[in-house]
């Protein structure tokens, strides 16, 4: 049976949880290759992968998580897996250490964060194991924030549901601030096409009535003429 250490921890968005665990795939990988050769390790063919799981009925690619906004929950699990080959009597054996991020209840309001290792984990010993285990858990530390209990020791509501009216508020203030700029823009495309259009009828107006005023002239001229010529 493994060796398991269970954390409540407040809830966080799909972008965080991206960002984190990342950052920890590429903090243990960063490990793996400046720890110093004096330091041993039991173990050889050391690996490092990440994984997520969707809380929807579709698949959720790392791809997509990286590309997220802030304020998106789909993600159901995130998981670093740490893993060291070894030979025991004769035979090849695979040993990790697991990081596992788990959404809590759909009506809850916080997360659960769990590291599990094998009983007999000689493999995982080795200092350069060790190192490589504590840099990977150095950079998944900011998901640890302590949860203090409020009103007596029940669950923290107050606090989750704040940063979650937080996030959800600017979320709200970012779109309707983009709503209103395309308005505006609309608006102002639409005023500049009826002042184009008032002055292309100004312009339309003052051509026929010159040309109104020259023909009466010219009528008005050959008339004189006329009456000119017949007195």
């Amino acid at each position: 049976m493994a060796n398991q250490t269970e954390f409540r921890i407040k809830r966080v968005d799909d972008a965080t949880i991206y960002r984190i665990f990342k950052s920890a795939q590429e903090a243990g990988e960063a490990m793996l290759k400046e720890v110093p050769e004096d330091v041993k390790y039991n173990g050889s063919g050391h690996a490092i992968n990440i994984g997520f799981n969707s809380l929807l009925p579709w698949q959720l690619t790392e791809n997509e998580l990286s590309q997220v906004q802030a304020g998106q929950y789909v993600a159901g699990r995130a998981s670093i897996n740490f893993t060291s080959k070894t030979a025991d009597r004769n035979q090849q054996r695979q040993d990790s250490v697991h990081f596992e991020l788990s959404r809590g209840q759909a009506d809850g309001l916080m997360d659960t964060f769990k590291i599990s290792s094998p009983n007999q984990h000689g493999a995982m010993n080795g200092d350069g194991e060790q190192a490589v285990q504590r840099a990977i858990h150095k950079a998944l530390s900011p998901l640890l924030q302590p949860v203090a209990p409020e009103d007596g020791g029940l669950v923290p509501t107050l606090t989750n549901l704040s940063q979650a009216f937080d996030t959800t508020y600017q979320r709200i203030v970012s779109e309707l601030s983009a709503a209103v700029g395309a308005v505006s823009e609309e608006r102002a495309d639409q005023i500049t096409e009826v002042q184009n259009e008032r002055r292309r009828l100004r312009d339309e107006m003052s051509g026929e009535r010159e040309e109104l005023l020259k023909t009466a002239r010219e009528t008005l001229d050959a008339e004189t003429r006329e009456v000119a010529t017949t007195s």
